[in-house]
């Protein structure tokens, strides 16, 4: 049958919310209200005299702290759902219950994102070309075709009774503000034409679903690999070609890593060789599966955290920055609920009830991307177009067609079809013969829900109940940093790791044989068996999407490129790190390290430039001899990318690729490829010029040197001849970026609502710990005093361009300041009155 997908899912008219929620509202007697303008306070909470919200036994997070004498939270009428806002628009909410508080969350994030909350439901729902044209048609697609909207129908009703109430409440809220002031509705909805949402659980679990395929490297490119590899096998063998391919692994650098074997107990390193042993891999094992898949691990970036060794409080201090474009309104919205046993703050996607990045009294956590390949290609054994057979067994494809309709142009029918595998993306890997089906995440995970583990860890009062939280965690995959009482300090890869079967050519690095279920994936790897570590002797971790664990870990976890060493990022991070003092005040955990804007990749081919010019000085162009003259001084200075720093303009023009056409077959070689080789083969000249003055590098060095500085010299004179205009056309071009509405993740386009003009920022180089134009947040926690947490959340919390928050943040992100994060009752009910009373039936 034929069907306009979802076409029941929003409503046309705001106030057409479903019987359900019209009922409920009536039993509530009328008395929600809502602040079209936000309604915030100018009142921002300090740390000074704050009650920290744990109580003399230790509990903390509940309304249930008695901070007034009268018994209750602050006087909270039972039932009742305050929403208080600080200077910035950021909510606030306090309730009894932790449905309450999820209501009120519910309530104020429709009040601020609901337009982009929309727009991700669209995404997931492959609807985005029905409003915005053609353009979207290939997206949505695949959306349809993958089932992501589908697999959050499944799994909503399969959540435990508690988490399906928590789901609904959220949903409640979302709702009952949209009935309550519907003239309060972003006009945007109107310009647009979009529908305003009738929300449901669906709704939050689809949204995060989006989410984690931004995590997620693309999965048809198997499809092409296998027919590569069926050639080689038919070229030279079976064994031969598995060889062939496994000839061509980079290095990589181990001492990157951020587990090393020093700091893991010996009977954790026996258990895990135990599980590996068990399921064929290992020492004895003759498995050759690659540990890394060669994708480009997504920039999801970076975070650090200080054991209370390293502290003057003995408390532990993270800092935490996942760096994605900057974008308008911002990828994350920020928020801090108080019911009964949770009690936290960070950020989440919108319209997810659950935190992303975030912090409870006792325990904070930030996250990494880790890259890990977690979808599988299967290709069919067809015995007809709508037959296959997996050990012999003849299987149905289930299949269903749907109309994507289309602004301004006809509709498309795409055929959604599933088998015992996964759902059937054939159509989205065009050119390569066969059916293949993909098995991956989260569609394969139908027993866990990431929303239960987000809950659990927002409920968390020590390390020991985040890791028992993540274990519900199943995408995306992650890494995580938590500090936790006492100073302690953890590492974790988080996200379901699929372990392929050892009878599978190359594990999942290209589709495999869907004929027989000996190819299906051996395990997941439990959580206890991913690396892991807990304390280093250090007194410090840290995460940039760089190597997640050394050389003796036995298992292959499926990482991109940059599982393989470090990233730019991670080699300065841990620069910077090591250069710290041995004990320090929890401010300089983030004041010595955030704000750094020092590309070391580019600080060091200049000074490798420069030694080569000392060395050997008829190897260099006049090209390359002009670029090092005029660097000098910006050298000395330290290499900074500061906006105000002198030769900024020409460092930014030096090119950081680092791919055999830029390098040469020996250095790939010796070193591999992108930032991981490049930070390897800097690591190594530095080496070589620190113990040896007056090394020669090889003749194949000095070429790639000489070729990339003689190349910044001329993109430079070319686009501007006069050197003197130089640093003033970067600060002119470079540095105040024009933040489009809607345009980034979801959309692109510049006429989708106001747009944003960028104050001139201080650091706008992608590649150093500020990058400024991918800071979308920063959380900077320091256990000792919760309530002097510090955050920046550019441009700001609101989605509504007539609200006078809609930039509000956008001068401290420029400035390179935070805002006040308070985190306590007291703190919390110290913004002031409540903006909104919400009566819960």
């Amino acid at each position: 049958m034929t069907r306009l997908a979802h076409d029941s899912i929003f409503t046309y008219a705001p106030v057409a919310i479903t019987v359900a929620l019209t009922s409920w509202l009536t039993a509530c007697s009328g008395d929600a209200t809502g602040d079209a303008e936000g309604g915030s306070s100018d009142s921002t909470a300090g740390g000074d005299g704050l009650d920290d919200g744990v109580d003399d036994d230790g509990s903390t997070g509940s309304t249930a702290v008695d901070e007034t004498g009268d018994g209750t939270s602050g006087g909270l009428s039972s039932g009742d759902v305050e929403i208080r806002r600080d200077g910035h628009g950021v909510p606030h909410i306090l309730a009894d219950t932790d449905a309450g508080a999820l209501y009120g969350l519910g309530y104020a994030t429709a009040q601020d994102r609901l337009l982009q909350m929309s727009v991700s439901v669209l995404v997931a729902q492959g609807r985005v070309a029905e409003f915005f044209g053609e353009d979207y048609f290939e997206q949505d697609k695949k959306f349809r075709l993958m089932g992501h909207w589908r697999h959050a129908e499944r799994m909503a009703p399969t959540l435990d009774a508690e988490h399906q109430e928590l789901l609904q409440a959220y949903a409640d809220g979302v709702n009952a503000w949209v009935l309550a002031n519907p003239d309060a509705v972003n006009p945007q909805f109107a310009a647009l034409g979009l529908d305003v949402p009738s929300w449901t659980p669906v709704h939050s679990l689809a949204v995060w679903y989006r989410v984690s395929d931004l995590f997620t490297n693309d999965v048809t490119s198997k499809a092409q690999g296998l027919v590569d590899f069926e050639a080689e096998v038919a070229a030279v063998g079976l064994q031969q070609a598995i060889a062939n391919a496994g000839a061509n692994a980079k290095p990589g650098n181990t001492q990157a890593a951020v587990v090393q074997s020093s700091d893991v107990p010996q009977e954790v390193q026996d258990a895990i060789a135990g599980y590996a042993a068990k399921m064929g891999y290992g020492e004895q094992s003759q498995v050759t599966a690659p540990h890394n898949y060669g994708h480009v691990t997504p920039k999801f970036s970076h975070a650090w955290v200080m054991s209370g060794d390293r502290t003057s409080t003995g408390e532990s201090v993270l800092v935490s920055d996942p760096q994605v474009p900057v974008t308008s309104p911002a990828f994350m919205y920020e928020w801090a609920i108080v019911g009964d046993a949770i009690h936290a703050r960070g950020v989440s996607p919108a319209g997810v009830p659950g935190l992303l990045i975030g912090y409870t009294p006792t325990v904070a956590w930030g996250l990494t991307a880790a890259g890990i390949d977690s979808r599988d290609l299967y290709r069919l054994e067809m015995t007809d177009s709508e037959h296959y057979t997996v050990d012999g067994v003849e299987h149905a494809l289930t299949s269903e067609t749907e109309m994507i309709l289309i602004a301004g142009g006809q509709g498309r029918e795409v055929h959604y079809r599933e088998s015992t595998w996964g759902p059937v993306i054939t159509d989205l890997i065009p050119g390569v013969p066969g059916e293949f089906a993909m098995k991956g995440l989260p569609f394969s995970a139908t027993e866990r829900d990431p929303f239960v583990a987000m809950v659990a860890m927002m409920r968390s009062k020590d390390i020991d109940d985040v890791r028992a939280a993540v274990e519900q965690w199943t995408t995306p995959s992650a890494n995580l940093l938590v500090a936790g009482p006492g100073g302690s300090i953890f590492f974790t890869v988080i996200g379901d790791i699929p372990l392929r079967s050892i009878a599978s050519p190359l594990g999942g690095k290209i589709a495999q044989d869907g004929s027989a279920t000996e190819y299906d994936w051996a395990d997941v790897i439990p959580q206890q068996f991913r690396p892991w570590v807990l304390d280093p002797a250090a007194g410090s971790l840290l995460s940039a999407n760089h190597r997640s664990v050394g050389d003796w870990y036995p298992l292959p976890l499926g990482a991109g490129q940059g599982g393989g060493g470090d990233s730019i990022r991670s080699r300065r991070l841990r620069e910077l790190l090591e250069a710290l003092p041995p004990t320090m005040d929890p401010a300089t955990v983030l004041d010595d390290v955030q704000w750094d804007c020092v590309n070391v990749a580019r600080r060091d081919l200049v000074a490798l430039g420069a030694h080569i010019r000392s060395v050997q000085p008829g190897r260099l162009s006049e090209s390359t001899i002009n670029l090092l003259d005029h660097l000098d001084a910006w050298q000395t200075a330290g290499g900074s990318m500061l906006t105000e720093q002198a030769g900024v303009y020409l460092a930014s023009r030096i090119s950081v690729k680092f791919r055999v056409q830029q390098t040469g077959p020996e250095i790939n070689a010796q070193y591999g490829g992108g930032q991981v080789g490049l930070s390897l083969f800097l690591d190594d000249m530095m080496a070589q010029i620190a113990d040896d003055s007056s090394y020669v590098p090889s003749n194949e060095v000095m070429s790639y040197v000489q070729t990339e500085l003689a190349a910044a010299w001329s993109a430079a004179t070319a686009s501007m001849p006069d050197p003197e205009q130089w640093d003033a056309v970067y600060a002119n071009t470079t540095t105040t970026p024009t933040l489009e509405y809607l345009s980034g993740l979801d959309l692109q386009g510049s006429d989708f609502g106001p747009a944003l003009q960028s104050p001139t920022l201080a650091c706008a180089d992608g590649n150093t710990i500020w990058s400024q134009r991918a800071q979308s947040y920063t959380q900077h926690v320091h256990l000792g005093s919760v309530d002097d947490s510090r955050t920046v959340l550019p441009p700001g919390n609101t989605e509504v361009g007539q609200s006078e928050l809609f930039g509000s943040q956008l001068d401290t992100w420029a400035e390179g300041s935070l805002k006040s994060a308070a985190l306590s009752v007291s703190a919390i009910q110290a913004l002031g009155e409540p903006v909104d009373i919400l009566e819960l039936p």
